[in-house]
């Protein structure tokens, strides 16, 4: 496969959906972004999309070639193509693959939206190098992304390697997916402002005119000295640490990745999650792991995941050929 050619990378969000004509060393060559809609049919996200891709591809430079098109999307089933109902869009279940690849006339290959930002840090960020890898986005929810032994864990149902829904705390704060004391109801967004309004801790004089309460906030009292503030990202990095020891025991990845909006934090999650975590280790996995922050952009990670998708799926289709 010439590294002249591009596929097409889309991250579908909740509110914004990003995509980008990216090459086979990951540069991306040209980027656009539509707003999801997610209350609207699908039909109107394609179109919107259809639109921004096709003003990007007429601007590509003589002599590459678009091949492909991946999607990195919420509830993706990357054995069917399909989406199956996802949360924050009304779509039920809709055959995603299959109607990029009709209206962009191209092979379209989508995964779940964790797994597209797991793949991209694999391949062109903080995960290259090792063949045992799992990526958490810290984001409105919590997303995870395993890769074992170079391949990505999908299991028997497609949607293996949901980390967010371990149980960290019985009986415990309501999950959105109908659980009771998820990994993700402490550590997100919305968990960790939870955390924030339970110690009783007061973001008001950390907002701007006009600002909700949202990690920024949190993030800046910290850095302000705040030592109530400081408590609740030490607290956050333990609850993680706990879950991730659990992922740890079970597939032993190299390398641990936090990525997402709550990462831009840093350090006041980081470093939490570093001093807890060798406390709730066996010996044998406490020297084969590191926990690093994403090298990607958190607005370019799932586009550039998805493409990674894509070309992995058209070197499938050639080893099928072959």
């Amino acid at each position: 496969m010439s590294l002249g050619h591009v596929v097409v990378g889309i991250d579908i969000g909740g509110t914004n959906t990003p995509f980008a004509l990216v090459d086979g060393e990951g540069r991306l060559l040209s980027r656009g972004l539509v707003p999801t809609r997610g209350r609207e049919p699908l039909e109107q996200l394609l179109q919107r999309l259809v639109e921004g891709l096709e003003d990007l591809m007429a601007e590509l430079e003589p002599g590459r070639r678009v091949l492909a098109v991946g999607a990195g999307a919420p509830n993706a089933n990357a054995r069917t193509g399909w989406v199956e109902s996802p949360p924050n869009v009304s779509w039920g279940r809709c055959d995603l693959a299959g109607e990029l690849a009709k209206r962009l006339g191209l092979p379209a290959f989508i995964t779940n939206d964790a797994n597209a930002a797991a793949l991209g840090e694999w391949r062109w960020g903080a995960g290259r190098e090792v063949d045992d890898f799992l990526m958490v986005t810290l984001g409105t929810g919590l997303g995870s992304g395993f890769i074992v032994q170079g391949e990505l864990l999908h299991g028997a149902s497609g949607h293996a390697g949901e980390l967010g829904h371990i149980c960290v705390d019985p009986g415990g704060r309501r999950c959105n997916c109908g659980l009771l004391g998820c990994l993700e109801t402490w550590v997100s967004a919305g968990g960790l402002l939870r955390t924030a309004r339970e110690s009783g801790l007061d973001l008001g004089p950390w907002l701007r005119a006009g600002e909700e309460p949202a990690p920024l906030h949190l993030y800046r009292a910290a850095e302000a000295g705040d030592e109530q503030a400081a408590r609740v990202f030490q607290r956050t990095g333990e609850v993680l640490a706990q879950g991730l020891a659990t992922a740890i025991h079970l597939v032993s990845p190299a390398r641990v990745v936090l990525g997402g909006g709550v990462m831009r934090a840093g350090g006041w999650i980081l470093e939490p999650v570093r001093r807890a975590l060798p406390a709730l280790l066996m010996e044998p996995f406490r020297d084969t792991v590191q926990v690093e922050a994403s090298q990607l952009d958190a607005d370019a990670a799932g586009v550039l995941g998805a493409a990674a998708w894509a070309f992995r799926g058209l070197s499938h289709q050639e080893d099928v050929r072959a």
